[in-house]
């Protein structure tokens, strides 16, 4: 008989833990809306340091962290699942470890701001402050092409429920985080007058909301994958 009594286990549900996940980013997104709502009273003060703590467009906040915590979620899932013993994980061992170490990189890229720092340098050399204002969207449309580029052949040979999720996950986030953002610095430049007035309060929330939502969705997908045949991930607390 075992004196010790039952295991404290928590059970990370591939549908569980993206919708909790998706609760904290309506926690955000609406309190980020209230807080512009009333803009016009929160110039200075306590009330201003509020605005700057839910500002979806701000650094060094609320969203930004909650945006890195959520990569490096994913990171440590894909690291994981670079050391099973399932065969057909073991063959792409290396893609799943090259998932971990990009999931890193853009976990610290929303803390350290590695794209703006580094994007202002690179897009000047091309010009790219005449057509966009954020110099690095160049550099960056380069990068995810390459990426889908090496990681082809892993998604047409992977489970296909985990790579359509994958590449859903892919669609959402590069849709908020490139395609909105692009529309964005070309209205900042005046290429374009599509987003004007409060219009632009409405590009913001999209694009922040599309990126936390698309790293959701990658998480779900690295679950799921957890979760295939029956198999979840279970942390005991002794």
């Amino acid at each position: 008989m075992d004196d010790e009594g039952p295991d404290d286990r928590i059970t990370m549900c591939a549908t569980r833990i993206p919708m909790i996940l998706s609760g904290w980013v309506l926690v955000i997104v609406a309190s980020y809306l209230v807080v512009e709502w009333l803009d016009g009273e929160c110039q200075e003060g306590p009330c201003a340091a509020v605005s700057r703590f839910f500002d979806l467009d701000g650094e060094a906040n609320l969203p930004a962290w909650f945006s890195s915590m959520i990569w490096l979620g994913a990171g440590a899932l894909a690291a994981l699942l670079s050391h099973s013993d399932v065969p057909d994980r073991r063959r792409w061992r290396l893609h799943w470890i090259g998932i971990a170490v990009i999931s890193v990189f853009l976990s610290l890229d929303e803390a350290a701001l590695f794209h703006e720092r580094f994007g202002s340098t690179l897009g000047g050399l091309v010009g790219a402050e005449r057509v966009l204002f954020y110099n690095w969207i160049f550099y960056g449309l380069a990068m995810v092409a390459l990426v889908a580029l090496i990681y082809l052949p892993f998604l047409l040979r992977i489970d296909r429920g985990t790579a359509l999720r994958m590449i859903l996950a892919g669609i959402v986030f590069v849709s908020g985080s490139l395609g909105l953002e692009m529309l964005g610095a070309a209205s900042r430049v005046g290429a374009i007058s599509l987003i004007e007035g409060r219009m632009w309060l409405v590009e913001i929330t999209l694009e922040e909301t599309l990126e936390m939502l698309g790293v959701i969705l990658f998480i779900h997908a690295l679950l799921f994958e957890f979760q295939r045949g029956g198999r979840a991930i279970r942390i005991s607390t002794r």
